[in-house]
């Protein structure tokens, strides 16, 4: 303990013992007892009016270098950039050119492998596929095809040709679904097909061999569902040929001739002889179309050909003797199935014969040489001209 202490201690001790010894009061005793600690309350200082002023000197001269210095460093920054302009700008070129060789030359790449892969796949895997449809919306076509990687084989039939009228098909496809397809008629290129296949059809443009071009579109399905289309055509086929006889089937229709067209003779409003039936293999309906004869005389039915959805007959009178017998009684009459009318080939021609698998007609025209020396129509003497129309 140290002796100021220790010099309280016995002050505090005999001012007690005065206290108690009645020789002070107890308001004297605590008087001096604040005297001995040191604990009196000290006056209150006067406050001097320029003291508050130093701090906010203080603080102002703070801010102000504050200021100054943020100012350094914003020069300091400008400075800086204007120092090392070029190079900040050559930096962000050479990150540009980076950015871009890395997507040319390692994304873009690896993107088209995938496609790639993607596209093989597809073709290893792609099953046979059916297209039906039309060449400018007129000569209806359905092919069969098989693919092999990118190459395609297969056959083709035109809906207005005879059912083992068959051609073969062969061509390839791209990445893209570009489709390009030749049809062979034995070892001759008949025609071109170039058009973009998707998942269910096939559109583009047709040229054949005269380099005449013509627009297309075609359904596209499975084998299996062509087979299914082509079951209940057969079955129909089947019932109609029970009853007459079928000329063509064309957009789910099947066309027919009675059974006796060719046994009797009739006129343009005649019997069922001369009619051409139309069955409806959907609604299983039927409809009769009259034949247009153009003399509107009797007629039979002698041959027909269906070619591009049109029907051309040659009609022959068997019942007409005398004059001109034979030379005179030939005519020819088109029916157009997708317009419903008929039109006028021939009138009265010696004959007539369907040429190149039906393309063509020849018409003979015969002409009497002799008519004013012939007393008798079997003296008659002729001269013939023969006419090709395309049809």
């Amino acid at each position: 303990m140290s002796d100021i202490n220790k010099t309280k201690i016995e002050k505090l001790l005999e001012l007690k013992k005065l206290y108690e010894n009645g020789i002070l009061t107890k308001e004297e005793m605590e008087a001096e007892k604040q005297k001995i600690l040191g604990t009196t309350t000290p006056p209150p200082k006067q406050s001097i009016p320029h003291e508050t002023k130093e701090p906010v000197k203080e603080i102002e001269t703070y801010d102000n270098i504050t200021a100054i210095d943020s100012e350094f460093e914003e020069d300091e920054e400008e400075s800086f950039f204007k120092r090392n302009k070029v190079l900040i700008i050559l930096c962000i070129v050479a990150g540009v050119i980076g950015i871009y060789f890395l997507f040319s030359k390692v994304i873009l790449p690896l993107s088209d492998a995938d496609k790639e892969h993607e596209t093989l796949a597809i073709e290893r895997n792609r099953e046979p596929i059916a297209i039906k449809g039309k060449i400018n919306g007129k000569i209806g076509f359905t092919m069969r095809l098989k693919f092999n990687g990118r190459e395609i084989e297969g056959t083709e039939h035109y809906d207005s040709q005879k059912a083992d009228a068959i051609l073969s098909v062969k061509g390839s496809i791209d990445n893209e679904g570009f489709m390009t397809l030749r049809e062979f008629d034995g070892n001759n290129e008949a025609g071109l097909y170039k058009g973009n296949l998707s998942a269910n059809s096939f559109e583009g443009t047709f040229t054949n061999t005269k380099n005449t071009v013509f627009p297309f579109y075609a359904d596209v399905m499975s084998e299996k569902e062509m087979q299914a289309r082509e079951k209940d055509q057969e079955k129909a086929v089947e019932k109609i040929e029970r009853i007459g006889t079928v000329i063509t089937c064309l957009d789910g229709k099947v066309y027919y001739l009675n059974k006796d067209y060719s046994e009797g003779r009739y006129d343009s409003q005649g019997d069922d002889s001369g009619k051409i039936f139309v069955y409806d293999i959907s609604s299983e309906s039927t409809t009769q179309i009259p034949i247009h004869i153009p003399s509107e005389e009797l007629y039979s039915i002698d041959n027909w050909q269906c070619k591009d959805q049109k029907i051309t007959f040659v009609l022959y009178d068997v019942g007409r003797n005398g004059f001109g017998i034979g030379n005179y009684c030939t005519e020819v009459s088109q029916y157009n199935i997708k317009t419903g009318k008929w039109k006028d080939i021939a009138e009265g021609c010696a004959s007539a014969e369907f040429i190149e698998n039906g393309k063509k007609i020849k018409i003979t025209w015969a002409s009497i040489t002799n008519y004013d020396e012939a007393t008798a129509a079997f003296e008659y003497e002729y001269a013939y001209t023969e006419e090709i129309i395309e049809l």
